[in-house]
């Protein structure tokens, strides 16, 4: 089983925390908690604003973070996380779910733009208000200095997205047990084959990773796939002993229709129009093809996009 993260987005009022969380959650798949939103929700309860309030939203933040990292669900938290006391929290919690922390620090180098950012701030906090210019100044006078190993990243002048793609590019990469390492395709002609692979992998998110004079290969994360030339080698027959075919998950049902309708100008012949795109079954949406060495793949649409269409 793989070891969760919880990975806590810090700093000061104004240098995109939320924002960063929110999409990098999306894109990790994972939980993620806010600080100030369980703060407002503490307060319109009826808890007393002040410091024990604060102490509060991070202890309950901290509850449901461990509760989902012990379920094996990664946690995103943003908070200022400006004292030791406020980071011991989240050590304490990914001790207690036995978790990956990894600590990401938001600055914005650019006082003008980030002072921008704070006029007219509305998050639709009625409690927690939105802080001053000033009050940010002396919160930054007053930040602890950061004793844990942390990712810094300045907002100043990238958007959202850009933010999010360096922080998710700078985290640790993740290997997990039983996932498929490399997958190696021997072909009679590596010329001729590469087009098709390399249409349909570039497609399906795959960069070219390595070239040399009797192969190329390609990789998406912790996966790569090899074509190499073989010699005086029968022609490849899936339906034979050996390899039958290669499915890959291909996004939305739009995207697989989308790799359907240009499969065939891309080296690829397409099989099952017929039943296309239920030759699976009835509830199971792919394109299937083979190329002119008749290797066969199969085009997945994601489970979760499978509707009454």
């Amino acid at each position: 089983m793989r070891c969760p993260r919880l990975i806590v987005i810090s700093g000061l009022p104004g240098t995109g925390k939320s924002a960063v969380a929110e999409r990098a959650a999306a894109a990790l798949s994972a939980v993620h908690v806010s600080i100030d939103a369980v703060e407002e929700a503490l307060l319109a309860s009826g808890v007393q604003r002040g410091w024990t309030a604060g102490v509060a939203a991070y202890e309950a933040a901290r509850a449901v973070a461990e509760t989902s990292l012990r379920a094996g669900t990664d946690v995103v938290v943003d908070a200022v996380n400006d004292s030791e006391p406020a980071r011991e929290t989240w050590r304490r919690a990914a001790r207690g779910a036995d978790a990956e922390l990894h600590f990401v620090v938001l600055i914005c180098s650019d006082n003008t733009a980030h002072q921008s950012r704070l006029v007219g701030r509305n998050r639709g906090f009625e409690q927690v208000g939105e802080p001053s210019w000033e009050a940010v100044v002396q919160r930054q006078h007053d930040y602890a200095p950061w004793t844990d190993p942390h990712m810094v990243i300045d907002t100043a002048f990238g958007a959202v997205d850009d933010v999010v793609s360096e922080l998710l590019e700078n985290l640790p990469r993740r290997i997990v047990s039983g996932t498929v390492h490399h997958i190696e395709l021997r072909v009679l002609d590596v010329e001729g084959s590469t087009a098709s692979w390399e249409w349909l992998l570039d497609r399906l998110g795959y960069t070219e990773y390595q070239r040399w004079p009797e192969g190329i290969s390609w990789i998406l994360g912790d996966t790569y796939v090899v074509l190499e030339q073989t010699l005086n080698s029968p022609a490849h027959d899936r339906r034979g002993a050996g390899l039958n075919h290669l499915a890959f998950h291909a996004g939305t049902r739009e995207d697989v229709d989308a790799l359907w309708n240009e499969l065939s100008r891309h080296g690829w012949n397409r099989l099952y129009e017929d039943r296309h795109p239920f030759a699976g079954g009835p509830d199971y949406y792919a394109a299937f093809a083979e190329n002119a060495e008749r290797f066969k793949v199969e085009l997945v649409a994601d489970p979760g996009d499978y509707d009454d269409r």
